[in-house]
């Protein structure tokens, strides 16, 4: 992502290569996001500012449709928590985060919102739980949505930032 910074060859410490991120929180979302989120071809992800984005669901076939952020890869000690916050919804939202490459349940699963709120996840702590000991976690994030009738449309506006951790 645009946020990693590698060290170069002449400020290496006896071989050994240091990357880390630059920024603090991390951007996951709006015009100054460190990736790029993806939606259905009949979706609409258009960013509002620099830190929020909207999912508009515009696909009459289906009744559900979400956003999906490729996998990101990050130091997750460095940026354990995940803050989410949807600012406007017009039918209930679902936030999802899985690990790359795993089959089975998400790491974490909100239970589906009804209108606008505030989540943090702590990433580091359910990570672990798993079982991973990895420095870099490489996640996907996921936002999604569900109408009652395939027709209807249906717009969410969130705010996703990797919250970092004092050093």
């Amino acid at each position: 992502h645009r946020a990693m910074k590698y060290l170069t060859a002449p400020d290496v410490f006896e071989g050994a290569l240091f990357y880390y991120c630059s920024q603090s929180p991390l951007r996951l979302t709006g015009s100054k996001q460190v990736s790029r989120w993806y939606a259905g071809k009949a979706s609409l992800l258009e960013d509002i500012d620099e830190e929020s984005t909207r999912l508009v669901k515009r696909d009459k076939a289906t009744d559900w449709d979400h956003a999906a952020l490729p996998p990101l890869q990050f130091p997750i000690e460095q940026f354990p928590t995940a803050e989410l916050e949807v600012s406007e919804c017009t039918h209930p939202w679902q936030f999802l985060v899985v690990v790359k490459g795993r089959s089975g349940p998400p790491l974490y699963a909100s239970p589906w919102q009804q209108q606008p709120g505030k989540l943090s996840v702590n990433l580091l702590e359910l990570f672990r739980s798993k079982g991973y000991r990895k420095q870099f976690a490489e996640l996907h994030f996921f936002l999604a949505v569900r109408t009652e009738a395939p027709a209807e449309e249906a717009r969410t506006t969130f705010r996703l930032r990797l919250l970092g951790s004092p050093a």
